[in-house]
């Protein structure tokens, strides 16, 4: 489906990469997205952030938090981290 700037049911999406300073937003996602048996923690995605901050992203619908994703390098050197 392709949306036309002019249409008004258009939402302003953005994707960024995500910091500590989001914590609080990651937790209110994931707490709103996950039942409680499957959320992490705040811990588990500050340590994410700290260990590949370049694989944390949200999706942002107009300026909020809307969704999170992370990924991992599968092989690297702990000794550069």
């Amino acid at each position: 489906m392709t949306h036309r700037p002019e249409d008004p049911t258009m939402t302003n999406f953005s994707i960024s990469q995500l910091t500590e300073s989001d914590l609080a937003e990651i937790d209110r996602v994931e707490k709103h997205t996950w039942p409680a048996e499957w959320q992490a923690p705040k811990e588990k995605f500050l340590a994410r952030i700290k260990t590949f901050p370049q694989g944390v992203f949200g999706i942002f619908e107009d300026k909020k938090l809307a969704g999170v994703t992370t990924s991992m390098r599968i092989s690297f050197d702990l000794k550069q981290i």
